[in-house]
């Protein structure tokens, strides 16, 4: 999981890797195989310290969506709320800071080719960047923050966390419906397509110039096109504050 994440990032940057590697590497950005079902109630039930019954009315055990360090549940809260459940594979945050080690030592490389500051300023931000996303309580705080923040654009959705059964391993927020906004799109009109890539970028403009804040994963599996143009945005792992 953690050196799917270092793939991911690297295949995002052309000017980091040459073509034909970055070629391979987006192939990173698929979905991961999902952690099996024993596995899953082990994480749960030692995160929340009772049976997973005991937190949920309903849980579906086969994953929505599996990712690099973690993977998204949907279940039912006994007060009726449906919800996601997004839990970290065991020991990833230990591999993501050892995989680290291994990338510094792959850029040390690099910086015969490529500029040495900014293969330097690269590794410092992945390696801040990725240590932070495996934080799901910090997670859940930014999900507060942007749920707000949002609040002020028209036409997005953003997902609400439940911080009584957050963990730093667990991340249980409401459920957002919606279908992956890149294939979405390719079954509306130009005009739509216009409009909502336009919306949507906007908005990133917005965060950034106006309150300092960049959600920094904006790749298509993070947005969900709903009825009415509605923008759902999911993923508030990887959030970079601006200084002002």
């Amino acid at each position: 999981g953690a050196s799917m994440k270092v793939g991911q990032i690297l295949s995002a940057d052309p000017d980091l890797v040459p073509t034909e590697l970055a070629s391979e590497l987006a192939s990173l950005q698929t979905a991961a195989p999902p952690l099996p079902w024993a596995q899953v109630r082990a994480v749960l039930e030692a995160a929340w310290d009772r049976p997973i019954e005991a937190v949920m009315q309903s849980f579906e055990p086969t994953p929505r969506g599996a990712a690099s360090i973690g993977q998204v549940h949907r279940g039912t809260l006994h007060d009726g709320r449906v919800v996601a459940i997004k839990l970290q594979y065991p020991g990833v945050e230990d591999a993501l800071k050892s995989d680290l080690k291994n990338l510094g030592a792959l850029m040390s490389v690099a910086r015969v080719v490529f500029d040495k500051r900014r293969v330097e300023g690269w590794s410092s931000e992945v390696e801040s960047q990725l240590i932070g996303e495996a934080d799901y309580e910090g997670e859940g705080q930014r999900l507060a923050e942007f749920s707000a923040l949002f609040e002020r654009f028209m036409g997005f959705a953003v997902p609400t966390p439940v911080p009584e059964w957050t963990r730093r391993d667990v991340l249980v927020m409401s459920w957002v419906d919606g279908d992956k906004l890149d294939t979405a799109l390719m079954e509306r009109d130009a005009e739509t397509r216009r409009a909502t890539c336009e919306r949507l970028a906007r908005t990133w403009v917005v965060c950034c110039f106006e309150h300092q804040v960049v959600h920094g994963d904006p790749h298509p599996g993070n947005f969900l096109l709903q009825p009415g143009g509605v923008i759902g945005v999911l993923d508030f792992g990887a959030i970079k504050r601006l200084p002002v």
